[in-house]
């Protein structure tokens, strides 16, 4: 059975994401002036502070510890299953978007930029799964 006020939750910090990066990308189009930027970066500032510890709150909600040393391989294969293959996927996206829209997608330079971009996103996944197995 489903908890809807989590469901709830997850929704709202989803949308706040949404909003977040429509804000950030509105205000480096450089097209706001005035009390418009201000209120921009007011959006990015409270977006940015709510999004992930709510994400954090309402996953640590549902958090079961490893009572076993079994359990460990396969829970830590299905994170890199559905955490690993978004990291292999988004900058394959990107590159995609990139070579339809030019330059305008998100302050890329070239191919070089999305590569760099991909290997920081490994980096941080491989230490996230590092941390992970030994927080068992």
């Amino acid at each position: 059975m489903r908890i809807k006020w989590v469901d709830y939750g997850k929704g709202v910090a989803i949308l706040l994401v949404i909003l977040g990066h429509v804000a950030l990308g509105s205000l480096q189009s450089g097209n706001f002036h005035g009390s418009d930027v201000l209120f921009l970066h007011i959006i990015i500032e409270m977006t940015y502070a709510i999004r992930i510890p709510a994400f954090f709150a309402l996953s640590g909600y549902f958090f079961k510890p490893i009572t076993s040393f079994n359990e460990i391989w396969p829970r830590e294969f299905k994170r890199l299953i559905s955490l690993g293959i978004p990291y292999i996927t988004f900058p394959l996206v990107m590159v995609i978007v990139k070579s339809i829209g030019g330059a305008s997608v998100r302050n890329q330079n070239g191919i070089t930029g999305l590569i760099t971009y991909a290997k920081l996103q490994l980096t941080i996944f491989a230490s996230y799964m590092r941390y992970s197995l030994l927080t068992f």
